[in-house]
């Protein structure tokens, strides 16, 4: 199995852990220093070795590959160090909130010949897959975004929500022209409800986000257009689509594996063969140039 180890085991890099454990093999992690992660590490994965430093990891020649999921203002540090070193890297989405530091990871990255996966995980949910599939002769002229939730709070909407959105959009309506901000509200920060438009190379294509992060309710929701129209939704984990005569959605399809377990997967897989991953420096860069150019409106 390959020689891994892993950057922060905060509330998701423990997911990591917990995928990552069960197809390669985790030599070392670090993380500061909170009790309560000691204790689920000690009583889940005691063989994982705690480093003192994360610099003590990429010194390391045992470990072949770095997996970063620190917050984002830590990303562009130590996943440059960890390129730097010759270790291949997962670094968790966004890769940074600088488009001039991402596209220095990015280079790094193909100077030094390495894999740089970013981890935008709806781009591996298995019903994005199969949409792919079903509009590859109908494309989707127009698309609503919809995601209510709670949290998360310490970063900027955009990183924590938005970037998903749009490396949704990207997969299946190709690269935005331009994303403006048709309105926004601050309650506990300065953007925690908003709306933006995503307008498209072919003008005929334009996508809704509507964002909310102080919901009492979780729900992901997006529904879809096609040139035919030919109307699907993407709920959560599940894919409808509007019957003949429009009065009802039928189930079509249903994910029955994570995203999160098939990106950890791809890493691997991408480790093993060398392959260049779908999202990869140049994906996450398109992300983080994409989001950058309205963050001044919500800051």
């Amino acid at each position: 199995m390959d020689k891994i180890a892993i950057i922060g085991i905060g509330r998701w890099g423990k997911n990591l852990v917990r995928e990552f454990h069960k197809i390669a093999d985790i030599q070392s992690c670090y993380y500061k220093g909170n009790h309560e992660t000691h204790r689920w590490l000690k009583n889940n994965y005691p063989e994982i070795k705690q480093a003192d430093s994360y610099e003590a990891i990429l010194k390391d020649k045992r470990i072949k590959a770095i997996v970063i999921a620190t917050p984002i203002k830590t990303h562009f540090e130590i996943a440059y160090k960890a390129l730097k070193s010759g270790k291949h890297v997962f670094l968790e989405k966004p890769m940074t909130d600088n488009p001039s530091e991402a596209k220095k990871l990015a280079a790094m990255a193909q100077k030094n010949n390495l894999i740089l996966f970013i981890g935008h995980i709806y781009a591996y949910h298995p019903v994005l897959q199969k949409i792919k599939t079903l509009v590859k002769n109908d494309p989707i002229v127009y698309a609503k975004f919809v995601w209510n939730k709670l949290g998360y709070f310490a970063e900027n909407i955009l990183w924590n929500l938005a970037c998903h959105e749009v490396s949704i959009a990207m997969e299946i309506m190709g690269l935005p022209k331009k994303i403006s901000v048709l309105d926004q509200k601050g309650l506990l920060t300065d953007g925690d409800i908003i709306s933006l438009k995503v307008n498209f190379a072919d003008k005929k294509r334009v996508a809704i986000f509507d964002l909310n992060r102080v919901s009492t309710q979780k729900n992901k929701t997006i529904i879809f257009l096609t040139v035919s129209k030919k109307i699907f939704v993407w709920e959560n984990d599940s894919l409808y689509r509007l019957n003949g005569t429009g009065n009802d959605f039928n189930l079509i399809y249903k994910a029955k594996i994570t995203p999160l377990e098939l990106e950890c997967r791809e890493f691997i897989k991408c480790l093993k063969t060398k392959n260049n991953p779908h999202t990869d420096g140049s994906f996450g860069l398109k992300v983080v140039q994409l989001l950058a150019a309205v963050k001044s409106y919500i800051s």
